[in-house]
């Protein structure tokens, strides 16, 4: 497993325009979320002194005041963000495959790896599909429990016992939801290595990550590892107020920079995982 952390890491170093692609992508969908709410602002508060002053001081109060006097128009622009969201949902589907396809060693260009990831697009969106159903039927499956469980406690003299109940199905829904995204993600690279269909894929790594240690120990050590980045970031962020123009710059920068480490990560995931299957199977 540390040998594949390591080697991802080199891996993701050499496809660096691979990370710069998964981080632009990212950047140009925030940005186009940006123009639509900026729009939206403009044309339902005009020219009014919070349209001004959002620039520069981010008051929950004025959107508090959208969501109350202006609903109609607040519903439109939820539905424009569900629609950015799912377009680029489906678009870093592609993107990822395209990751995996370059970190594989199968396809030495981007133009090749583009046309591999096209070409198993389908079985990646049937996974995809797969997994944000498991994600969905976990966190009902969580709430309910916690539900009936707060409901039996209910006589219980411990004024504890209901954040225990909440702690414990939290974790619980967290630990179930790393096991998917790492199943997720091994299949993936299975679709790639062996053009196998996703239901195949996907039984395959469930095998794999179930029989294996190493699959979980390195999705632990690269949680790990963007929750260090996380804090090492809210750190940075804390230390820039963002009440003035020059502090409000310094704090877009840090936190594109942040994007653009976490874009890596997500390069180092995929190239870690997928030196750790090819170790295993051979």
């Amino acid at each position: 497993m540390g040998r594949a952390y390591f080697r991802g890491l080199s891996s993701a170093l050499r496809n660096w325009r691979f990370a710069v692609l998964v981080f632009v992508i990212g950047l140009l969908c925030a940005l186009a979320f940006m123009a639509c709410s900026w729009i939206w602002l403009a044309s339902a508060l005009d020219s009014s002194l919070a349209t001004r002053t959002l620039l520069t001081s981010l008051d929950a109060n004025v959107f508090i005041d959208l969501r109350r006097h202006h609903d109609d128009e607040f519903g439109l622009l939820v539905m424009v963000a569900a629609i950015l969201a799912v377009g680029g949902g489906l678009l870093s589907i592609w993107v990822n495959a395209a990751v995996l396809a370059a970190v594989s060693g199968l396809h030495d260009t981007m133009s090749a790896a583009f046309r591999a990831g096209a070409a198993s697009y389908f079985q990646h969106l049937k996974l995809w599909l797969g997994s944000m159903t498991s994600y969905v039927a976990v966190g009902v499956v969580a709430f309910i429990a916690g539900k009936a469980l707060t409901r039996a406690a209910a006589g219980s003299p411990d004024e504890l016992t209901y954040y225990w109940i909440i702690g414990g199905c939290a974790c619980a829904a967290l630990a179930v939801a790393g096991v998917i995204a790492t199943v997720h993600d091994h299949a993936r690279i299975r679709c790639v290595a062996t053009n196998d269909t996703g239901g195949r894929a996907a039984l395959w790594a469930c095998g794999y990550v179930l029989r294996q240690r190493s699959p979980m120990a390195l999705t632990l050590a690269l949680a790990c590892t963007t929750i260090a980045v996380a804090a090492l970031y809210q750190l940075g962020a804390d230390a820039m107020p963002a009440n003035s123009g020059i502090g409000l710059s310094l704090s877009l920068v840090w936190a594109q920079l942040f994007m653009a480490v976490r874009s890596t990560l997500r390069v180092w995931s995929f190239a870690a995982a997928t030196d750790l299957q090819g170790t295993d199977i051979v």
